[in-house]
């Protein structure tokens, strides 16, 4: 038997999501497969990776937003998420979901 776990999107919950990796762990609970969306697809990425969740709350502690957005004033938008696309470039060596620790 296989056992997933998918994440909400919502920036607070992205990092309660991390409080609730840490209480599964403890529990012994581990996950086949891990799927999210938004803040949730961001901490289930650094999970998959291999990284516990107090150093993904490490991470995520010390990113500022005014680091981690910038303005743009393009068409695309009038912000980027530049500083977290560097976070996760950084934190995350994987290409593909196949390189990943858990798919």
């Amino acid at each position: 038997m296989t056992r997933g776990l998918v994440l909400s999107g919502g920036g607070a919950r992205g990092i309660a999501h991390i409080g609730v990796l840490k209480a599964l762990e403890e529990m012994g609970i581990r996950f086949d497969r891990i799927s999210g969306t938004s803040a949730g697809a961001i901490v289930g990425a650094l999970y998959a990776n291999g990284h516990t969740p107090d150093k993904i709350f490490e991470l995520v502690k010390n990113l500022s937003i005014f680091r981690s957005v910038r303005p743009a004033f393009a068409w695309t938008g009038l912000l980027t998420m530049d500083g977290l696309k560097e976070l996760l470039m950084k934190s995350i060596r994987a290409n593909s979901f196949e390189e990943l620790q858990i798919p």
